[in-house]
């Protein structure tokens, strides 16, 4: 998510189009930003007090932009949390607009990541100078913030960044142990500056990259990004794409080391001559099909352009948005204690099988057969014996219509996101009949 080769202008784009809203108005009326919120108690430092994921977490990047207009920022984030956003990130903005942001978030009562590029945070290769004695102090201030969630850490960093990393992640938790210290990584096409060299699939550099990142780091949540539409074309889908290769390696990686996954989804176009191409039935396979990988987390690539227009009020979108929003929340904190241990692509080659990290349909011991196009998790609770059967339809252009077999007879529900709801069938079932519109989904439970 940082500012690449693909995404510069669109950021740049919307800070720009920001200031027009705003000088475009006569004496446009700003309320005075409120002063920060009276100091909370602060956190202890026991063990118990050490930040733990309580919930599905559904982000947005670069909630806000710079103009630290607190009149804005309060529409912004109304909008925002209004439509199913729980968290919101507030990288790229100044020490500044900061500490606006985080004062509005208080008002509107919603959770936030602070990134300060100057005492805690790095962008790719640049980090601050490091002084523990400025990073205790703003520590101390921003306590008094109860909705700050955490510390944007880094975004997207190097391998030599790494150290950097792991050092102001234990520094954070030493003085603020009840906070996330957060960190996200580049995908297997994101580095542009080649003096660093190369993060791809051709030489395994990648794998090398994820591993030494959670060898070296140990992140609290493992979190990466990868923008399948960002070329804009209309042939582009989610069928064969190398985003499963990603996905599909960090899947793994993340339960190897016990890391809550989170996924940054592509809700924007990037390419600023193909504004259109982005829609509802793409975002919506990118968000379901990452909910069967077991994801728990998800943020917007962003919410600017997707879920509002580029003067902050709703999107034609937005209605849309809001409701698949509470949906993926709600499959999220259903399956929010479920670990996944099965994953399957169908009607794909065995080749793409093994390049997306997959298991074995004909080794399931769970499903039998299914129709093509579709991404089956196989996801079990530990303790309370429920195995929970996702299944999403990849394509966002065709409905798949079928039956999913089961290997066996048995007691089945299914449950529907959109009425928060689940429904038994009065006897044990072993075919399951689906009609998935495109990019939709069906969550059932078997006991």
């Amino acid at each position: 998510m940082t500012i690449k080769k693909t995404s510069v202008f669109l950021i740049l784009s919307i800070c720009f189009q920001s200031m027009l809203a705003s000088c475009g108005q006569k004496d446009p009326i700003t309320l005075p930003t409120p002063a920060p919120p009276p100091v909370r108690e602060t956190p202890g430092n026991s063990a118990a007090d050490t930040w733990t994921q309580k919930e599905f977490v559904l982000s947005t990047f670069f909630a806000v932009p710079g103009s630290a207009d607190a009149n804005q920022y309060r529409r912004i984030l109304t909008h925002t949390k209004n439509a199913g956003i729980n968290l919101v990130e507030l990288p790229f903005i100044s020490p500044e607009a900061l500490l606006v942001a985080l004062n509005v978030a208080e008002e509107v009562g919603i959770q936030t990541l602070a990134q300060n590029t100057q005492i805690y945070s790095g962008i790719s290769g640049d980090g601050p100078v490091l002084s523990e004695q400025k990073l205790a102090d703003e520590v101390k201030f921003l306590q008094r913030f109860s909705t700050m969630e955490g510390y944007y850490v880094w975004d997207e960093p190097f391998e030599r960044n790494f150290n950097q990393v792991k050092e102001l992640n234990q520094l954070l938790r030493k003085y603020d142990p009840g906070r996330l210290a957060f960190a996200t990584l580049f995908p297997s096409y994101g580095v542009y500056n080649w003096e660093e060299g190369e993060y791809n699939w051709e030489n395994n550099s990648y794998t090398q990259y994820v591993t030494q990142y959670l060898q070296q780091v140990d992140p609290t949540v493992l979190s990466f990004n990868y923008y399948p539409y960002r070329d804009n074309k209309e042939s582009t889908n989610l069928i064969e794409n190398d985003l499963w290769k990603d996905f599909g390696y960090i899947r793994q990686k993340g339960l190897e080391y016990n890391k809550p996954l989170w996924y940054y989804f592509q809700a924007v176009s990037i390419d600023p001559e193909q504004a259109g191409v982005m829609n509802l039935e793409r975002i919506r396979a990118q968000m379901y099909g990452a909910l069967a990988y077991g994801v728990k987390g998800l943020s917007y690539y962003t919410t600017h352009r997707s879920l509002m227009t580029e003067t902050f009020e709703k999107s034609a979108l937005y209605d849309d948005l809001a409701v698949l929003n509470q949906a993926v929340r709600h499959v999220g904190n259903l399956l929010f204690n479920a670990r996944s241990v099965q994953l399957y692509h169908t009607g794909i080659s065995e080749a793409l099988r093994a390049a997306y990290f997959l298991d074995d349909l004909a080794a399931s011991t769970v499903v039998d057969k299914a129709p093509d196009n579709l991404i089956i998790g196989v996801l079990q609770e530990p303790d309370a014996g429920k195995t929970f059967l996702v299944v999403t339809n990849k394509s966002h252009g065709s409905a798949v219509n079928g039956t999913l077999t089961l290997k066996e007879h048995a007691a089945v529900s299914q449950y529907d996101p959109y009425r928060n709801q689940t429904t038994a069938y009065t006897s044990p079932l072993a075919e399951l009949s689906l009609s998935l519109a495109p990019g939709e989904i069906a969550i059932y439970t078997i006991e």
